[in-house]
């Protein structure tokens, strides 16, 4: 579990990057439009992660290469599979939605040294949320 982790953070750190350099406004209202969904769904565990893989992948598609979408994608249906309930506890899925909004701040700015950084502290945190299961 911990590489994958580990590879996660080292694929996004280069799929934000990318994303800054190349967003139109038109991918940056998807993106608002898709944590603006996420915001929807406080409480609804599914749906909220559902929408926070949404999320990642559609960075992952402002690059433009279809294997950078596979790769998110399969990334992130491994690491749901670990998934724990922490994320519904209160406040959790606040701090998600508001780096999220940082996240999309930078990539509308350009900015990509503040995107990478932006994504690195979220899946820092985030980390804590993957456990392996005992059972």
């Amino acid at each position: 579990l911990e590489h994958l982790k580990n590879a996660r953070i080292f694929f996004e750190r280069g799929m934000v990057r990318e994303a800054a350099e190349k967003a139109t406004a038109e991918d940056v209202q998807r993106l608002r439009a898709t944590v603006a969904e996420q915001r929807s769904f406080r409480g609804d565990s599914e749906a909220f992660i559902s929408a926070d893989m949404k999320f990642h992948t559609q960075i992952a598609a402002i690059s433009g290469n279809p294997i950078y979408v596979a790769v998110s994608e399969a990334m992130l249906g491994w690491l749901k599979e670990y998934h724990t309930e922490m994320l519904i506890w209160t406040g959790k899925e606040n701090f998600t939605l508001t780096e999220h909004e940082e996240i999309i701040g930078r990539i509308e700015q350009k900015d990509a040294d503040g995107a990478e950084k932006a994504m690195i502290k979220h899946l820092e945190r985030s980390r804590a949320l993957y456990v392996m299961n005992s059972g």
